[in-house]
């Protein structure tokens, strides 16, 4: 009667009838079993919190090792949960792009940990991870797509109004009356300008008011060929301003000084000046830099592809700079390469054609590293690639 009262179902009951006299190892409440403090979601099944009916059990264990590394690369600290940090890189972050800046609401992040962390022991452990996985609560899409489909509804401001916006409901099929427009706005407009800049449109999108995809195939039926949609055609995001940065004479191939022995494979930098001596340095030679941020999860999944990168590409000359480090990198990051994703990388060579040692020669966000050899394959001269 106390496990009916539980709302336990009756196969579990069922097994602890069978189980015979002694000591229980269990007890389930709400189908949820307890051993040792622990939690074993689904009768220590988590795959049942990724399974559908129309999803293979191939695919079901695929999306289970997915999250598994997600959470891993989350839990830097390596305690097998969470907390309230972590939590916020989780959700602010997409498997392959941080944005630069925090822009989760800290009221949000609040939120989310209080109804997640279901033990109340202030951190989310890979169990109530996987709720919050299969509740869709984490940011999902590439950052040139949600790039776009902001700029296609924006067109050239930095903003979406409120006008654009209610437009976009009803070119979606969702339209919105002004009193529900003026509560979007309530929730989401968290600075208070009547605007949705592209933080507090993220924000939209991880909490699916709006959903990615279908701004996307709306802009696109709705004749949104944007300046940004064109670019992702082409196969690249804008290249950054370099803002007038310092000229440095190039040098021919018979004049380059050979690299020191004991250079390493990819060398840090804590200074705009240190990386531009490297530019000047290696110049006519093709100078990669990757720019991450040391909260940033997607630039430690890719350190390790970055370092083969650069073991393999042997001509070109590796070079990584944490935005974070210290104010002269934040403003080298911020105002010279107007980095706004992370990772972010750039491609450098001094050259008649670009004699500004901060005018790259290309650029790209996002831990891809499909997108990466070919972006970089692309910079090479065939001398150069192995």
């Amino acid at each position: 009667q106390a496990l009916q009262a539980l709302q336990v179902s009756p196969g579990i009951m069922m097994m602890l009838a069978r189980s015979g006299p002694g000591p229980r190892p269990c007890a389930c409440v709400q189908g949820r079993v307890h051993r040792n403090g622990r939690r074993f979601i689904a009768m220590n099944n988590p795959r049942a919190l990724v399974e559908d009916r129309e999803v293979s059990m191939a695919d079901a264990d695929a999306r289970l090792e997915q999250l598994r590394e997600r959470f891993a690369s989350a839990d830097t600290a390596n305690k097998g949960a969470l907390d309230r940090d972590a939590l916020r890189n989780l959700l602010e972050c997409t498997e392959t792009f941080c944005l630069t800046q925090h822009w989760l609401p800290d009221e949000v992040l609040d939120a989310v940990m209080a109804k997640y962390d279901r033990d109340n022991n202030g951190t989310i452990d890979f169990d109530e991870f996987l709720i919050l996985a299969k509740d869709k609560v984490m940011l999902e899409g590439k950052l040139e797509e949600f790039d776009a489909a902001f700029k296609a509804v924006a067109g050239d401001a930095d903003e979406i109004t409120a006008k654009q916006l209610q437009k976009l409901f009803e070119g979606l099929g969702d339209p919105k009356s002004d009193g529900e427009m003026t509560e979007i706005l309530s929730k989401y407009d968290k600075d208070g300008n009547g605007k949705i800049d592209f933080a507090e449109f993220l924000e939209m999108a991880r909490t699916h008011t709006v959903e990615l995809n279908s701004v996307v195939e709306y802009v696109t039926m709705d004749g949104g060929d944007s300046k940004a949609a064109e670019e992702q055609k082409k196969g690249g995001s804008a290249k950054a301003e370099s803002g007038g940065g310092m000229k440095w004479p190039w040098q021919s191939k018979e004049t380059k000084k050979e690299r020191p022995a004991d250079t390493p494979p990819v060398t840090e930098v804590k200074s705009k000046a240190e990386f531009l001596a490297i530019v000047e340095a290696e110049s006519p030679n093709l100078v990669v830099l990757e720019v991450a941020f040391t909260w940033c999860r997607p630039c430690k999944g890719f350190q390790r592809k970055f370092e083969r990168f650069a073991g393999h590409y042997t001509s070109p000359r590796f070079v990584k700079i944490f935005g974070n480090e210290n104010d002269d990198t934040k403003a080298f990051v911020k105002h010279d390469l107007k980095v706004q994703a992370s990772p972010a990388f750039y491609t450098f060579r001094l050259s008649e054609d670009h004699p500004d040692a901060l005018d790259p020669v290309s650029s790209w966000t996002g831990a891809n590293e499909d997108r990466f050899r070919t972006n970089l394959n692309e910079a090479l001269d065939d001398s150069e690639k192995p």
